[in-house]
């Protein structure tokens, strides 16, 4: 950041949650190389051996308590060696279990698993090498509360905050910062499944969210219509593509929040020098994008109002951040 020259008086208090225990989804590594034995945790720091665990104190205690029991099951059958990865998340409902396999499952071996679901209650899908995913138990409907009464319903494979105290924090923060009035034109880019979207379209304001992934769309269009959301325009645009990213401002925005992945938005960003929304709220999780992209819109007129780091992620080196640009005349 200190080639943004950014002034002390910018910075806001950090957002941080509770720890240990604050995790909500993981991914454990299998190692079923060996006929009697199954490891399954996670892979070892700049290596690739998989480092067996029996509990996760970071991972949400619901989650953790899951580990042993899963291991147990999936380790006991032959055909364990077909097996790729597992995946866990714990909805505010329900925890869920998605199972990657290479091969078949041979029944005995997804009875087991069925019998594991049914006992401690959890959703499992099985995914197989081709992406397809099937529900073996469907306990609940899983549910991911945001802010508001609001909640997020993903699928096995789509982003989720990890961290929902901090989460919370965060779009409470960004909703101040953005502040949605109800005769508002406001677009929300990178929008997933609608973390910040449903928030803004409470206020009223007219709303534009756009994603890259085409089922994330739909389940987030569905997913707003089931709470009676109705004044969202759910686009699948590529954000990267400078003549979509165009197409998509063409109608005129007064404020944009845009939540891209690591690679930052610099297509976006260049777009948005131009489009001059009034306001933009950026966040970031990757600083050195967000230093190139922010340096575009100082650049072309915009001031860096407010800046503050968020600690999704304890116990890494990984920070989150979100700044408030506005235009150079609405400041004076």
């Amino acid at each position: 950041m200190r080639q943004l020259n950014m002034h002390a008086e910018v910075w806001q208090p950090p957002l941080s949650g509770a720890r240990p225990a604050y995790r909500r989804k993981a991914r454990f590594a299998i190692d079923a190389r060996h006929p009697h034995t199954l490891k399954m945790g996670f892979r070892e720091k700049a290596g690739n051996a998989v480092i067996d665990i029996q509990h996760c104190p970071i991972l949400q205690t619901k989650l953790s308590a899951l580990i042993a029991p899963l291991k147990k099951v999936l380790a006991s059958h032959d055909n364990k060696r077909v097996l790729g990865h597992v995946s866990v998340l714990a909805g505010d409902n329900v925890e869920q279990v998605t199972v990657k396999h290479t091969q078949s499952l041979a029944k005995a071996y997804t009875d087991m698993m069925l019998d594991f679901a049914q006992q401690y209650r959890v959703n499992v899908f099985l995914e197989d090498a081709k992406g397809h995913i099937t529900p073996l138990h469907l306990q609940a409907p899983l549910k991911c509360h945001t802010v508001d009464g609001y909640y997020l319903m993903p699928g096995p494979n789509d982003f989720v905050q990890v961290n929902p105290v901090v989460n919370q924090k965060m779009i409470h923060q960004a909703l101040a910062w953005l502040s949605p009035q109800p005769h508002e034109r406001i677009a929300d880019w990178f929008c997933g499944l609608g973390n910040f979207t449903l928030p803004i379209a409470k206020s009223g304001a007219e709303v534009q969210a756009v994603e890259g992934v085409a089922q994330m769309v739909q389940r987030a269009k569905e997913n707003a219509l089931a709470q009676g959301i109705t004044n969202i325009d759910y686009l699948h645009l590529d954000l990267s593509d400078e003549k979509q990213v165009y197409e998509a401002l063409a109608a005129g925005f007064d404020k944009v929040l845009i939540d891209p992945s690591r690679e930052g938005a610099l297509t976006v960003c260049h777009a948005l020098a131009k489009a001059k929304p009034n306001t933009i709220v950026y966040v970031s999780c990757n600083p050195s994008t967000f230093s190139r992209d922010a340096r575009v819109l100082l650049e072309q007129g915009y001031k860096m109002k407010k800046a503050g780091v968020i600690e999704m992620f304890p116990y890494t080196q990984h920070m989150e951040m979100m700044a408030l640009f506005t235009r150079q005349e609405n400041n004076e």
